[in-house]
């Protein structure tokens, strides 16, 4: 289990400080890190839990990652240099780092 959350975190860190170099918010990217270490062992532990308890319970997923964008959106409204729409911000970069982890599942 703490492999699977460690390599989820250093994935959901490496996509998502990519894509806000590729954005121009290098002033955010410390916080943005921060925000991720905050929110993303919670929802995969919470994940992984579900999923050994009831396989398929995907609402528990949406909710704990609904909780992550609103957690990290929040971060970012208070304390952001150059997020100008925050809760956007962080459903994009929440999407594309989740939806990337799904690819690679598919994949691998």
């Amino acid at each position: 289990m703490l492999r699977a959350m460690g390599l989820s975190l250093l994935l959901t860190e490496l996509i998502e400080l990519s894509a806000a170099l590729l954005l121009k918010k290098r002033e955010d990217m410390g916080l943005i890190a921060l925000a991720n270490l905050m929110t993303n062992p919670a929802v995969v532990y919470l994940s992984l839990l579900t999923k050994s308890l009831r396989p398929g319970l995907y609402p528990a997923a949406a909710v704990t990652e609904l909780l992550a964008v609103l957690a990290e959106g929040y971060a970012y409204k208070r304390r952001a240099a150059k997020i100008a729409r925050p809760m956007l911000f962080s459903l994009c970069m929440n999407a594309l780092s989740f939806g990337t982890g799904l690819v690679i599942k598919l994949i691998f």
